[in-house]
């Protein structure tokens, strides 16, 4: 699982030097077995994270958004994928849409047939409390880090 901060990504090319999101981003798609990585987001179908993706190994990676397609088209492409990333923006959206759908119960099959799961900004966050709440995660919960960050 990967869980980011947020921030704009850059492309090395772009910028001449190697951005913040290239180590952890590569190690998600070693994640995915530099397999097929779905990128969903609200609204966003740009395709330039599904090209950074590729750039960085993966053998293909597609966007799609949770208002422009299905519930079941979502959950379709999940379950031939190897990896899914959600993007930022509104956490309420991402749960609005797939909360006790089949969409989480593809993420959550993702998940446990060891595919990679991450997100950035309000798609971490989500990612986060999916995973606290089912269980699937068997480190120290927020409270017990900040009563000893040690």
């Amino acid at each position: 699982m990967l869980l980011v901060g947020g921030g704009a990504e850059e492309d090395a090319a772009e910028t001449g030097e190697p951005s913040w999101s290239q180590e952890p981003y590569l190690w998600f798609v070693e994640q995915a077995q530099s397999g097929r990585i779905l990128v969903l987001s609200k609204d966003d179908l740009s395709p330039w994270l599904p090209a950074y993706f590729e750039s960085l190994g993966a053998e293909e990676a597609v966007v799609m958004s949770i208002e422009s397609h299905s519930e079941e088209a979502i959950a379709e492409v999940l379950q031939t994928s190897d990896g899914v990333f959600l993007k930022g923006g509104n956490q309420q959206d991402y749960l609005d849409a797939w909360l006790d759908t089949p969409v989480e119960q593809e993420i959550r099959a993702l998940f446990e047939r060891g595919g990679a799961v991450g997100g950035t900004s309000a798609g971490a966050m989500v990612l986060g409390e999916f995973v606290r709440s089912n269980s699937l995660s068997r480190g120290p919960t927020s409270v017990e880090n900040l009563l000893d960050p040690g």
